[in-house]
């Protein structure tokens, strides 16, 4: 059979009609590989084999648009293709391809991760590095990842949680705020290094606020010495702590 005739279609394909009157579509990658601008003539193998090349790109283009909406990770990638229910031999071809074109770079997905990351979240490295892990980042690109404002970060973050978390002093203030950061992937000892250097205690304003606080909740239930060291015993339950104490 002969090509008669081509026309051009969107997104770098063509329709192709053939002398049985058979129509197919085509990617200029398959015609450009197969010489099908000159080569007239096509038997019934070369047909197939034009066929299963085109089918090869439908799936490496979709791959390429599912990268094109962000970054991906050469396991997201395979993952997408063998939900697609593609062969592993399909899948290893299209993946190569992709990195051969600079489509997957697990390097470069990393580190514009960690940049995301620090930006848009409070996350430390911890929780970052684990989340790359999640998405099958090599873990020797993952620790030469670099981050210097752990130091700066965790600082704000303490500073943030000391504000909204008033109720709370001394003990469980810090031990609250431990929590939190280690929660979002921060070391202990950096965390414990800047603590350290700062008072958690109430100022003697704000323990006479607590404790006048729990008082008019308290009073109706307890009264004289038994309501003071009822109150004391609430408030130290919570950390506070007052400063002459």
């Amino acid at each position: 059979m002969k090509i008669v005739k081509y026309i051009k279609l969107k997104n770098g394909k063509y329709k192709v009609r053939l002398s049985n009157l058979e129509d197919i579509i085509l990617y200029d990658d398959v015609i450009i590989k197969h010489k099908l601008i000159t080569k007239k003539d096509i038997d019934d193998e070369l047909l197939y084999i034009i066929k299963k090349d085109n089918e090869f790109y439908t799936y490496y283009n979709m791959a390429f648009k599912y990268i094109l909406k962000r970054l991906r990770s050469k396991k997201e990638i395979i993952n997408y293709l063998e939900n697609l229910n593609l062969d592993n031999k399909t899948i290893e071809e299209i993946v190569n391809k992709l990195i051969l074109n600079n489509m997957i770079n697990d390097k470069v997905f990393a580190n514009a991760y960690l940049n995301d990351k620090i930006n848009l979240t409070n996350w430390g490295m911890g929780k970052i590095k684990r989340m790359l892990l999640n998405y099958g980042i090599d873990e020797d690109i993952i620790n030469s990842l670099e981050n210097n404002n752990d130091e700066n970060r965790i600082k704000r973050i303490i500073e943030k949680q000391i504000k909204i978390n008033k109720k709370y002093s001394g003990y469980i203030l810090k031990q609250r705020i431990i929590n939190h950061l280690i929660s979002l992937g921060y070391e202990k000892e950096k965390i414990s290094d800047y603590l350290n250097s700062i008072d958690l205690t109430l100022s003697e304003d704000l323990y006479e606020k607590e404790y006048n606080k729990l008082k008019k909740k308290l009073e109706y239930k307890y009264s004289d010495e038994e309501l003071d060291k009822k109150i004391k015993y609430e408030l130290k339950k919570k950390g506070f702590i007052k400063i002459s104490e």
